[in-house]
């Protein structure tokens, strides 16, 4: 299963909801939503890269999509 890990990379880098709609042309609460999502959510290829170039922008590093998600091992 994978994890989705918008959260921990905006916490890790200061960067706010506001900023990061700023920068997508979004909402504050879509964001939000996104960020609190527990698993990756469907949005298509053009929105992902959209994602990581404005989080790179914001945080001053290249932020690749495979970043944002970890594999989670399930245990017994």
């Amino acid at each position: 299963m994978l994890r989705w890990r918008l959260k921990e990379i905006m916490a890790r880098y200061d960067i706010s909801n506001i900023d990061l709609a700023k920068e997508l042309d979004m909402r504050p609460a879509s964001i939000s939503h996104l960020r609190n999502s527990k698993t990756i959510p469907s949005i298509g290829g053009d929105r992902l890269t959209k994602l990581c170039s404005a989080l790179s922008k914001l945080a001053g590093k290249k932020i690749h999509f495979a970043e944002l998600y970890e594999e989670e091992t399930i245990t017994a």
